[in-house]
């Protein structure tokens, strides 16, 4: 499913490469998958990739990137999003705020240009 495109095959096929559930772990690969997930608006997606943004697993950490990720997810329906976002503003100055919030428009018009 994953590789035919389905954005719930590929965030679970990035959760089982994170956990290394059927395959060897491999938090780079999980995030390549959950980046394609989240670049087709699914809000899982979306929340696994900010994820691995906020802890720094299979990419360097970036809370500004997280937050983005976050910010999308939650405009998605994830109900837990607003919560890691809350946890992250409190790591975060009102710049990097502000810069996050200008990151979550830029890759909404991203997403909505890739998949029009």
């Amino acid at each position: 499913m994953a590789e035919q495109g389905n954005a719930i095959g590929q965030w679970r096929l990035g959760a089982m490469y994170e956990f290394g559930k059927g395959v060897e772990e491999d938090h780079e690969k999980a995030v390549e998958w959950y980046r394609k997930s989240a670049e087709q608006n699914d809000a899982i997606g979306q929340y696994f990739l900010a994820c691995a943004y906020m802890e720094g697993e299979g990419v360097p950490q970036n809370f500004i990137e997280a937050r983005a990720w976050f910010s999308l997810s939650k405009s998605n329906g994830d109900g837990d999003a607003e919560g890691k976002m809350s946890e992250l503003d409190a790591k975060m100055t009102a710049e990097s705020i502000s810069k996050s919030q200008e990151r979550a428009k830029e890759l909404q018009a991203e997403i909505e240009e890739r998949n029009s």
